[in-house]
């Protein structure tokens, strides 16, 4: 799984352990996003074949929307990976800085 695949980034066995939970919840979240995809598409193909064209385009709608939400914010989730990362050298930068 590509957010495990930071992990190998880090050597310092203290910032792994901080970012295991990050790594995580953006694996569940990755996961959550294809079963709600699933989901949203097999509720989409029994309304076209039992004839409610209006629902199936109402569902398409919801289908995109949610699409378009959850995709827009993965990469929040995975900024926030970059964020803690910055904090972290911030504060070794000034554990090193004082005397």
């Amino acid at each position: 799984m590509l957010p495990f695949a930071l992990l190998r980034c880090y050597s310092n066995p203290w910032r792994r352990l901080l970012m295991i939970p990050i790594a995580l919840l953006l694996s569940l979240y990755a996961a959550l996003i294809a079963v709600l995809a699933m989901a949203f598409g097999i509720v989409v193909f029994v309304l076209q074949v039992a004839g409610f064209v209006v629902a199936a385009i109402v569902g398409s709608a919801l289908f995109v929307v949610f699409g378009v939400t959850f995709m827009l914010a993965f990469p929040l989730l995975s900024g926030t990976c970059l964020c803690v990362e910055c904090l972290l050298k911030l504060h070794d930068k000034s554990k090193k800085s004082q005397p």
